[in-house]
């Protein structure tokens, strides 16, 4: 059954494209819809997806990077992102020592924020605002973002000193008049002040000595004439010091 041939004709092939199918694996990326391709034709690249902490690398069909330029869609395929994290800097503002990371990306292990107080201040932590208000300890494994640290220090005119299981005065900062010696530091009670701590501080005018110190070394505020009472008598804690009267 057919048609019958009654002259010279031309006969026409019709032909269907074969429809192709592209999928786009994001990896854990925002989400891209697949697309449909004639075989042997170019894909378009799709804008790229999003995800935290990370840029895209490129797309890859298994482990080759795929060309959306030079590369013919041929078969049904799945192309999945490949992700480079972000590295992010930390910045840190104030007057402590430390060997915290200076960069980091969200794959990292969770780190603790350390600091060491320097003479004459006691490191108290490390926080996210300038008022003090948001301490922060680490940094967590899945952070992101570039971030600026400030170290909450306090002044403590005296160099202190661990001596066994408490605090020595060791020294003190010449710029300061009036001091002022803490009880404890780091949870531990300051009991003594040194040897020659205080020599020769004659710019000291005033000293706050408080009850738990129980112990005053050697020639420890020897030379102090600032000091001295109305009489010219250096006398701490009962103990004469020196004399810069005119008697």
């Amino acid at each position: 059954i057919g048609y019958v041939v009654t002259e010279n004709m031309t006969l026409t092939a019709k032909w269907t494209p074969i429809m192709l199918t592209v999928t786009f694996d994001t990896n854990g990326g925002s989400a891209i819809d697949s697309v449909q391709v004639i075989k042997g034709e170019k894909v378009a690249k799709p804008q790229d997806p999003q995800k935290e902490g990370y840029t895209l690398a490129g797309w890859y069909l298994e482990n080759e990077n795929w060309s959306f330029v030079d590369y013919a869609v041929k078969e049904n395929m799945t192309l999945t992102a490949k992700w480079t994290p972000i590295t992010y800097t930390i910045t840190y503002v104030g007057n402590v020592n430390h060997s915290n990371k200076q960069t980091y990306t969200i794959e990292d292990e969770s780190f603790d924020l350390k600091g060491t107080d320097k003479t004459y201040y006691e490191f108290l932590g490390w926080y996210e605002d300038e008022e003090f208000t948001k301490q922060v300890t680490k940094i967590e494994k899945g952070t992101v973002g570039n971030k600026t640290l400030y170290a909450k220090t306090k002044y403590i005119p005296v160099a202190l000193e661990l001596d066994g299981d408490s605090y020595k005065v060791v020294g003190y900062d010449e710029k300061t008049a009036n001091v002022v010696i803490p009880s404890t530091y780091k949870g531990k009670n300051v009991t003594s002040i040194g040897d020659k701590a205080f020599y020769g501080c004659t710019s000291l005018t005033s000293i706050t000595i408080p009850d738990s110190v129980t112990y005053i070394g050697a020639a420890a505020f020897e030379a102090c004439l600032g000091l001295a009472d109305e009489d010219g008598f250096v006398i701490i804690k009962d103990v004469l010091y020196g004399y810069f009267g005119n008697a």
